[in-house]
């Protein structure tokens, strides 16, 4: 009985606070407009939209996969996949992209894996997109921007000068993230020859 109660109590926070967050995000919209904007797309693009979309949540998750290796091996892919689809939805309807949090949380409660390590699994995923960013926007820089209008030439020069702010501090975060995700990851389950001391394990003196 109280499993059902438990049950019961969660499905109604649930709905609960769907309806809350959908009045939020509606209260102040044009539904006729928006209903008016929704009856001209096309199917057929909006069909490859959504197909584009659920191939990239199994790419991450299969890419998250890979990352955990050193963690659990052959993690299953449904759950990496409702994690990341749960992410995704926090990321959405919450401030702050809680769902980064979130997707590594409910990944070590339902696999009983380190919170620890998913966390930092996640903080080097986003230093892989970090830097994909980067190629993609100095390759732009560098050769994309030839056909811009006159009167984006002092814009440019100003976004490349950031730019190469923004990429200095991106290298410094990645080294900082690197070594805190080795930190984190641990090197205790390297192995060590037969006799020698553990890490941290202090070195007994000769006699």
């Amino acid at each position: 009985m109280h499993k059902r109660w438990k049950k019961t109590l969660t499905w109604a926070f649930s709905l609960a606070l769907t309806a809350l967050l959908l009045y939020l995000f509606l209260w102040k919209a044009d539904l006729r407009r928006v209903f008016r904007e929704a009856s001209e797309v096309h199917l057929g693009w909006l069909g490859l939209a959504v197909g584009f979309e659920v191939v990239s949540v199994y790419v991450r998750a299969m890419r998250w996969r890979l990352m955990l290796q050193t963690v659990r091996p052959k993690i299953p892919l449904s759950s990496l996949v409702e994690a990341t689809v749960v992410s995704f939805t926090l990321s959405g309807v919450m401030p702050g992209r809680l769902g980064e949090v979130g997707r590594p949380f409910l990944l070590a409660r339902r696999e009983s894996l380190p919170f620890g390590s998913l966390l930092a699994s996640v903080v080097l995923e986003r230093g892989l997109d970090l830097c994909a960013l980067g190629v993609l926007w100095f390759s732009f820089v560098l050769f994309g921007s030839s056909g811009l209008p006159d009167d984006a030439d002092t814009v440019m020069v100003v976004f490349t000068r950031l730019s190469y702010v923004l990429f200095g501090a991106a290298v410094l975060f990645g080294l900082l993230f690197l070594i805190s995700t080795l930190a984190l990851f641990g090197i205790k389950d390297q192995p060590t020859q037969p006799g020698a001391p553990a890490v941290g394990e202090p070195i007994a003196e000769p006699e």
